[in-house]
């Protein structure tokens, strides 16, 4: 009898992601299960109040109202601060560009008067911005560029001869800029003098003023500080009416009056919280998905048999169930079996008197039609299980166990090989069915 030359290896479990991925995938139903789930507890939790909100006195919640506006207030003329050009100007190096008109047009004044204010609209206010070079808020470009425009009489009072007084003005804190900022209100109202003139016969313009020179600084000076002294004051506000919460009430004030605003609109909170429990749903089926294979005792796959001893794989036999769903997607990657005529040649060919194939029940059905197609090969059970088969195998010599994943277990597997090896019954090979 040959030598055996197969040895035993500790018995660790192999982790196969592939297969974790595909068992995964098999229990979609149970994710969809798992996905409604904790929608619907998710939902249901934004309806659960949890402990008890402090009493607040009604003297205590006009006071939380107030704080809030004072915050409110605060906040916004902060955002100002930061970002107005007004308040990012040099008040002591300010420029101001100055464009004037006088404009008659006795038959059509007020269309005309419409037509000049309406001159500086979002677009020219976005040029006059983009050319200012200011590190500053678009939203705020309104304050670079101001129009007044207002009908006057002559000296006699006469309002049959009234005529418009167009004046347009911008200003930075940089001379060249400041000229460029004109130069574009002046280009969009010298269109705007031409289209009037083609429409109107009795429209006439003169041009007044068109200068950059610098601005009285105490103007600016005292915008600045009016804003600075705003926020001091909405600041000191706050503070104030928040110092005076105790510190359940400064809980119950943030948690009622200082949400944030995508908060506050009307379901977002529903959305979060079924987002949240669909996503801990899922960990949790994930989790107990993947302890339960790692507490799984059978054999999954091929290459978790092989690294387990150094038998050899003498072929990989497809179920007799054809695969439907994950699993046939899962044979197409792990690719194609062997045939059933291609296992029993080769197991002819080892073969030179008489040999045994050892399996359980669940691989009976295949093990007879092998032993079918060899010519010495006969089909029993267990060595490690059963007495007869043990007699079988020790009077033949020879033996090729047969398993089938997620059937045999490790230890039965590990059971043969310890049994065949006491009783110097010589292994050939192994033989997987999936």
């Amino acid at each position: 009898m040959n030598e055996q030359t197969y040895q035993i290896r500790t018995d660790e479990m192999e982790i196969n992601l592939v297969d974790l991925f595909f068992r995964l995938i098999k229990k979609w139903k149970s994710l969809i299960a798992v996905i409604l789930i904790g929608a619907v507890l998710g939902a249901a939790s934004t309806f659960v109040e949890f402990g008890t909100e402090p009493e607040i006195k009604d003297d205590v919640l006009a006071n939380m109202s107030r704080a809030a506006q004072y915050r409110k207030l605060y906040e916004q003329q902060r955002e100002y601060n930061e970002n107005s050009p007004l308040m990012q100007m040099d008040a002591n190096n300010v420029f101001r560009g100055e464009l004037s008109y006088i404009v008659n047009a006795p038959d059509e004044q007020n269309t005309v008067l419409m037509m000049y204010q309406n001159l500086i609209d979002s677009s020219m206010e976005q040029t006059v911005w983009a050319l200012s070079g200011m590190d500053c808020d678009s939203k705020y470009a309104r304050e670079l560029v101001l129009d007044s425009c207002y009908a006057f009489t002559n000296d006699k009072g006469d309002s049959s001869e009234s005529s418009l007084q167009i004046h347009f003005t911008v200003q930075s804190d940089d001379p060249a800029a400041c000229r460029y900022m004109l130069d574009a209100v002046k280009l969009a109202a010298q269109e705007l003098d031409r289209d009037l003139t083609r429409r109107f016969s009795d429209y006439s313009s003169l041009e007044l003023l068109d200068a950059v020179s610098p601005a009285a600084p105490g103007e600016f000076i005292s915008t600045q500080e009016s804003n600075i002294s705003r926020l001091n004051n909405a600041q000191n506000n706050m503070l104030n009416a928040e110092k005076a919460f105790s510190d359940d009430e400064l809980a119950y004030y943030r948690e009622n009056f200082l949400k944030p605003a995508e908060e506050e609109e009307e379901g977002s909170g529903i959305v979060k919280a079924v987002v949240l429990g669909v996503i801990l749903g899922c960990l949790l089926w994930g989790g107990w998905l993947v302890v339960a294979y790692l507490l799984d005792k059978h054999i999954k796959t091929a290459s978790e048999v092989q690294s387990f001893c150094n038998l050899p794989l003498l072929g990989r036999l497809s179920n007799e169930t054809p695969a439907k769903g994950a699993d046939a997607w899962y044979s197409r990657v792990k690719g194609a079996p062997d045939t059933p005529a291609y296992v029993a040649a080769l197991v002819d060919s080892l073969v030179q008197n008489e040999a045994v194939l050892c399996g359980d029940d669940a691989c009976r059905n295949v093990m007879e039609q092998l032993a079918k197609s060899c010519a010495h090969v006969k089909a029993i059970g267990l060595t490690g299980k059963s007495e007869e088969a043990l007699a079988q195998a020790k009077q033949t010599g020879c033996a090729i166990l047969v398993l089938k994943t997620n059937e045999t277990t490790r230890a039965d597997f590990r059971r043969e090989l310890e049994v065949c090896s006491l009783q110097k019954i010589n292994l050939l090979g192994m033989v997987v069915i999936d």
